[in-house]
C-alpha cells in the first residue's frame, strides 16, 4: 500500500511539472510571436514609460538605463541630463 502511494504522489509531480511546463512553453511562443509584430518603436517607448529609465541616445544602441545614469551601460555614450532626477532634503 505504501509503495502504491508513493508511486501515485511521483505520478503526481511528474503530471503537475508537464503542465507548467506546457503552459510556460506556450506562453513563450505566444511573446515571440507577439514581438516580431510590435513595431520597435513601440517597444522603445514602452520601455522608456517605465519611471526612472531614460534610453540611450545612440540609435544603434538604444539601451534602457536608470534615470541617474551619466553614460550609457551598453556604448558608453553620454546620456543627456534633462532627465537625471535631482533630489532635495527639507531639514
Amino acid at each position: 500500500m505504501e509503495a502504491l502511494l508513493i508511486i501515485f504522489i511521483a505520478i503526481a509531480v511528474i503530471a503537475t511539472a508537464a503542465v507548467l511546463f506546457a503552459v510556460w512553453a506556450v506562453v513563450a511562443v505566444v511573446r515571440g510571436i507577439a514581438r516580431l509584430f510590435m513595431p520597435s518603436t513601440y517597444r522603445q517607448k514602452r520601455v522608456a514609460l517605465v519611471s526612472g529609465v531614460q534610453l540611450c541616445t545612440n540609435m544603434q544602441c538604444r539601451c534602457p538605463n536608470p534615470a541617474h545614469a551619466r553614460f550609457c551601460r551598453r556604448c558608453g555614450k553620454s546620456l543627456p541630463n534633462l532627465l537625471r532626477m535631482t533630489s532635495t532634503r527639507a531639514a
